[in-house]
């Protein structure tokens, strides 16, 4: 299912001032991501890339960790940029803001190589993973350091369940509800064709939420509801309402307890050294 683009930044504009309301899990995986490279003990960074800033949370713990480097900070939303901006405010004057969609590296931007890629939750929105990931590598310097996370393919595995046992029960041909989402293993195939791995980490986490529309709702705040370019959320594309309410029905009834319905995370993380 191929992400679009200008939905995508639509979608991330319009919610970057309450993005961080609703960003448990990502500004965790921020934290996770620099405490796995920080295990990286030798290493200094003069020269950092990262790739969709959103809001700023993996930003500011950079600046706070290598605080003598030069940065430069890419985004595909301008209002995330600001957001990023207002969060870091004086901390550093090192850093370039490029408002950009990080899949157009092929026009490199940049007039210097890097000793640390880094990027928090955004590989997901790649329509062409590996080949992003391959030009990314070609601006990184000799011993540089590539570190990400991402979500897994499990990530929701409530919410595509519920609606494939619905699809089933009401005769409906099944859809993707979604997206979906690479392996850890898959990310590693692709990383260790040209680098060398330093640590390699996936866990699950999960949320209780006090209903499937509030989780739902939550979901779309931090854009995981976008948009594929059929056009429309792809949680509901030709999805009627009496669908709707028998999904959330059978979630219900086969993912909750006494304090809610309940999602589950499953997050990835890679660092790489070329």
């Amino acid at each position: 299912m191929t992400i679009n683009k200008e939905l995508v930044r639509k979608n991330f504009s319009r919610h970057a001032m309450e993005y961080d309301q609703y960003a448990k899990v990502q500004k965790e995986m921020a934290m996770k991501l620099m405490q796995l490279n920080n295990n990286n003990a030798s290493k200094s960074y003069s020269n950092i890339l990262e790739i969709g800033c959103g809001t700023g949370n993996l930003t500011k713990l950079l600046l706070e960790n290598y605080p003598n480097a030069k940065y430069s900070v890419i985004d595909l939303s301008e209002s995330m940029i600001q957001q990023t901006k207002q969060k870091i405010g004086g901390m550093h004057k090192d850093i370039n803001f490029y408002v950009m969609d990080a899949e157009s590296i092929t026009q490199n931007p940049f007039e210097q190589s890097f000793d640390l890629i880094i990027s928090n939750a955004t590989f997901q929105w790649f329509n062409e993973p590996e080949q992003t990931v391959v030009e990314y590598m070609n601006c990184l310097n000799d011993k540089g350091v590539f570190a990400f996370s991402t979500f897994g393919p499990d990530t929701f595995h409530e919410l595509h369940t519920s609606f494939y046992e619905i699809e089933k029960k009401m005769n409906i041909t099944h859809q993707q509800h979604g997206q979906k989402f690479m392996s850890l293993n898959s990310w590693h195939q692709l990383f260790s064709q040209h680098m060398h791995e330093v640590s390699i980490v996936e866990e699950r986490i999960v949320e209780q939420y006090d209903s499937v529309r509030e989780f739902m709702y939550h979901v779309k705040r931090v854009g995981a509801g976008n948009a594929s370019v059929a056009g429309g959320s792809q949680s509901g594309m030709g999805v009627n309402r009496k669908m709707i309410l028998n999904m959330e029905k059978y979630y219900t009834e086969h993912y909750s307890d006494v304090k809610g319905i309940q999602a589950t995370y499953h997050l990835c993380f890679g660092i790489y050294e070329k």
